[in-house]
């Protein structure tokens, strides 16, 4: 199975690109380039001839961001889809079963997730969320491409916890984690990978057509 180049500074990161069969997931701060990746990647897909399903749970897809980095013409080919609601995308899969897709991106996979939590409904919320990560890795492998999530992170004690916990690091196989080193600076470290040694980490600014490798 080939790896979708997302032609952004994270591919060398990867070994070539996101790869297809499995979930991956880029966790980080607000603005420190997920969803920027996100669109770089559905931009790729269809530029290839593909087709690319976007669904945003935090009303964070600009349609200008995505005309931006891709132009007119690559950004009408995107399916986007906005969710509302944690059972809404609990539905998904089954939907997304019967449609026609090279990449399929959830952003965020945790947002309407964190709701349902504040409803004190935990140890539900987290098997619903656990099977729904479940079948999303299936519809990856079954469909044989890549699932791109997008994850938030917390401060707790002084360190970096990803959101959803264990769910959302045992699920993906691949996990890179974004940072914010200054106003036009970012870094994309590789946490987890079937193939490759986690640690390494590559250097990228956030610019008009998507992600460029910086030096600083």
């Amino acid at each position: 199975m080939t790896m979708l180049k997302t032609n952004t500074p994270l591919d060398a990161l990867l070994g070539g690109g996101l790869e297809p069969g499995i979930l991956s997931s880029v966790q980080g701060p607000a603005a420190s380039g997920k969803t920027n990746f996100a669109i770089c990647a559905a931009i790729a897909a269809v530029s290839q001839g593909g087709q690319a399903i976007f669904l945003d749970t935090e009303n964070g897809l600009s349609p200008a961001r995505v005309v931006q980095v891709g132009g007119r013409g690559l950004a009408k080919k995107i399916l986007a889809k906005r969710l509302t609601s944690f059972d809404e995308q609990l539905r998904l899969p089954g939907k997304l079963r019967k449609m026609k897709a090279s990449i399929i991106i959830v952003d965020s996979a945790v947002a309407l997730y964190r709701l349902e939590l504040r409803e004190g409904k935990e140890k539900e919320t987290n098997r619903k969320m656990a099977n729904w990560l479940h079948k999303m890795a299936l519809l990856a492998e079954t469909k044989k491409i890549p699932v791109l999530l997008t994850n938030q992170v917390y401060k707790k004690d002084g360190e970096i916890k990803a959101a959803a916990g264990d769910l959302m690091q045992y699920w993906p196989k691949t996990i890179v984690q974004f940072e914010i080193t200054s106003l036009n600076s970012r870094v994309a470290t590789l946490l987890k990978h079937r193939s490759l040694q986690s640690g390494k980490r590559v250097r990228f600014r956030i610019v008009e057509k998507g992600l460029k490798k910086s030096l600083i």
